[in-house]
């Protein structure tokens, strides 16, 4: 087959890689670089500072994104979703201070890398990966979810309603 090269420039930027075709929303943070797109079934967010992008990460990880997201991305077949840009753009992302945005982004990266630490244990054959990581990792992803659940001002109910549609 044939490939077109397009953007190979910014594949050693940092960016926000999202895949194509997913059942909920799910994005992981590529800061080194080292990931190539080919546009077809993982996409990519980048060319902003990084502390930006680690705050883009949290939020689109966030039930709420992943709510508005299935609710008008094109249904595939199996349940699956097409996260393609036209559905990823106009997600609501809240504005928020720059300490607000860091101290978000500070925990993102903290969950991506106890992330990483606990495959690299389990790829090891180091058993089900360390408790204390997976505590760690819930832990930091509840106040994620609290902190930016806070930052769309939803009521108890309307939560409610996010959580249960899983």
């Amino acid at each position: 087959g044939h490939n077109y090269p397009k953007n190979l420039e910014k594949m050693s930027w940092p960016k926000i890689g999202v895949p194509q075709t997913t059942r909920h929303l799910e994005c992981f943070f590529d800061v080194a670089g080292a990931v190539c797109f080919n546009n077809v079934r993982v996409g990519g967010i980048g060319g902003i500072p990084e502390r930006v992008l680690w705050y883009v990460v949290a939020v689109l990880n966030h039930p709420v994104t992943d709510y508005v997201f299935r609710r008008f991305a094109k249904v595939k077949a199996g349940g699956y979703f097409e996260a393609n840009k036209q559905f990823i753009e106009p997600l609501p992302i809240p504005i928020v201070t720059d300490d607000q945005r860091d101290a978000i982004g500070v925990r993102a990266q903290c969950v991506q890398d106890l992330t990483t630490r606990c495959v690299r244990l389990e790829l090891r054959g180091n058993g089900d990966g360390d408790n204390e990581l997976i505590d760690e990792i819930k832990t930091l992803e509840g106040e994620l979810r609290t902190v930016i659940y806070g930052l769309y001002d939803l009521t108890t109910d309307e939560i409610g309603i996010i959580e249960s549609c899983d």
